[in-house]
């Protein structure tokens, strides 16, 4: 199972259905405000959106929590009586953390798009990722964080990142890191944050898959001879320039900064909600 992270801000509307087919999303969060980007007017029905409206932003991300987990963890019920237990199922076996890929090609799983802007995002990834993980720690023993790929794509399409786990004695961290191919790693991640990154020399041959596997399943569709131009809108184009010409490596660091506080583990009570919620009608959430 995937799920990614996109700020919208400079896709091109008529394509966006095509960018989402090719990813295989099932599902869209979006923390935008639909006078700004309504994303349901773009998007074949088949896919289930929830937008937030006029609720506050930590009310909307339980929701998306919920609407996630409801496919995972479902409250068990003795007479029709909800008794504060949960039954984490065993799904997304296959699925494969560090291979967006490979789930988009030989699974079928429910991918989930979420949708952000610079402003809107904060912690939104760490949140929902942490959210969600504490309730499905409390009621099961599976680790879905071993099954589940976090992917966070560039706004412009240019680069993307994995979310990644590192082990320190008993200590585990997951820490963003690019997702770029090199042969000259043992794993085949590269990572690193120095001005050159991005580009090929003579000793590395880098490239970012995901982007590619967009690029090469456009190619019977589009004629533009790269994703920016197949995928941006023209101002988002010049946007892009201007950032790659003055310091989009400091930018990119700046993009880091914000979604890459991975390993906080604050929590805002969502497992006593969800019994709360369970005991007072609100079955809506597994709708």
């Amino acid at each position: 199972m995937n799920i990614y992270f996109l700020d919208p801000q400079w896709m091109k509307r008529e394509r966006f259905d095509y960018f989402v087919k090719i990813l295989k999303v099932k599902k869209v969060f979006c923390f935008i405000p639909k006078d700004v980007f309504n994303v349901k007017d773009i998007l074949p029905p088949t896919i289930k959106v929830l937008q937030i409206n006029s609720e506050n932003l930590q009310s909307f991300l339980k929701d998306c929590v919920y609407s996630f987990i409801k496919e995972i963890s479902v409250p068990i019920k003795h007479d029709g009586i909800f008794e504060g237990e949960y039954c984490v199922r065993d799904v997304y076996g296959d699925s494969m953390p560090l291979n967006p890929i490979y789930n988009i090609e030989k699974l079928d799983d429910p991918n989930i798009l979420i949708l952000r802007t610079l402003h809107s995002r904060g912690t939104i990834g760490r949140d929902f990722r942490t959210y969600s993980m504490n309730i499905l720690n409390k009621y099961g023993t599976i680790d879905y964080m071993n099954r589940i790929c976090f992917y966070f794509l560039d706004k412009y399409l240019y680069c993307s990142y994995i979310l990644d786990k590192f082990c320190d004695n008993d200590h585990v961290e997951y820490k963003l890191r690019f997702a770029i191919v090199s042969g000259t790693t043992e794993d085949g991640w590269y990572s690193n944050n120095n001005s050159n990154w991005p580009f090929i020399n003579e000793k590395q041959v880098l490239y970012d898959p995901l982007l590619s596997y967009l690029h090469f399943k456009s190619n019977n569709v589009y004629n533009e001879d790269n994703i920016q131009k197949r995928f941006l809108t023209a101002e988002g184009i010049v946007s892009f320039e201007n950032n790659l010409i003055y310091d989009y490596d400091s930018a990119q660091r700046d993009f880091l900064f914000y979604d890459d506080n991975a390993n906080s583990m604050n929590d805002w009570g969502q497992n006593s909600e969800m019994d709360y919620i369970n005991n007072n009608g609100g079955d809506w959430i597994y709708d």
